[in-house]
């Protein structure tokens, strides 16, 4: 048995901070391998001689922030995504052998996985996919803006003019409308379907945001998982545990809309080496 989150967790940081700074980078880098900090001096002298000129400069606490608040969002979201989704293949073990198989098609490649763009290109795999972030996306809501017309009504409601208003994605996706039996995890309801329903069904799927609070990163976010659920099932069977409980229960009940991770920040797996 293995508490995978950490793991995950590390996962995730090591890719965006090397995406952001190159490969000597990542969670075990020591402090001052860091030939950047020539160019974070330069910006740092550029907002000193800024201040000087115009007060509204930005602080340095909010440029951390901004920073931090990026490579969070590449973190945090793709190792919460990464435990729901191998947590649900542990639930469904029938799916687990369905999408096992058909990793199992592609042609491999030296190093005896398939390539990329064959496992994007897998539409039992992308329909799992789509199911667990449809029940445990990342994060939900922050797709903020604000009212501009006060005139406008939403639902019998008008808002005064500069009101901030954000979606939920929770509600989006528990929709019963679009998505009957909301609660449950039934990937195949991403098939069959007429291309008007499917249209909808992908509108109202927003595990990344939309518009121009879209991700950044979503293509790296998604690749991210899709390749560790194919590295992992092509490598082991995957078990949960009566602890994890069943998503709505349990270690694995998220601990809020925003900040999405299993409650206990754990996600114990038993991996057996095929």
């Amino acid at each position: 048995m293995l508490d995978v989150y950490p793991s995950f967790n590390c996962f995730a940081f090591d890719n965006i901070t090397h995406v952001l700074f190159g490969s000597r980078y990542g969670a075990k880098t020591i402090e001052d391998d860091c030939p950047e900090r020539k160019t974070l001096l330069g910006i740092k002298q550029a907002q000193m001689w800024m201040r000087g000129k115009d007060p509204e400069t930005l602080t340095t606490q909010y440029i951390a922030a901004a920073c931090y608040d990026n490579i969070n969002a590449a973190q945090e979201t793709v190792a919460v995504g990464l435990i729901y989704l191998i947590f649900h293949l542990a639930r469904q073990r029938g799916w687990q052998n369905k999408i096992r198989n058909e990793l199992r098609s592609l042609p491999p490649r030296e190093d005896g996985f398939p390539t990329w763009t064959d496992i994007d290109g897998l539409p039992l795999l992308d329909a799992f996919m789509h199911e667990a972030l449809r029940i445990n996306p990342g994060a939900s809501g922050r797709q903020e803006c604000y009212i501009e017309d006060s005139r406008t009504d939403y639902g019998g409601i008008r808002l005064p003019v500069r009101t901030l208003v954000t979606a939920s994605i929770i509600a989006l996706h528990q929709n019963p409308n679009l998505f009957p039996k909301p609660e449950q995890s039934l990937p195949e309801r991403w098939f069959n379907q007429t291309s008007q329903t499917l249209r909808q069904m992908e509108n109202s799927f927003i595990p990344f945001g939309y518009g121009a609070r879209i991700c950044l990163e979503k293509a790296l976010g998604i690749m991210e998982l899709k390749m560790v659920a194919a590295f992992l099932l092509l490598t082991y069977e995957i078990e949960t545990t009566p602890e994890m409980g069943d998503g709505k229960t349990g270690l694995m009940w998220q601990c809020g809309s925003i900040e999405a991770a299993p409650i206990e920040l754990k996600g114990e797996m038993i991996f057996t080496r095929m």
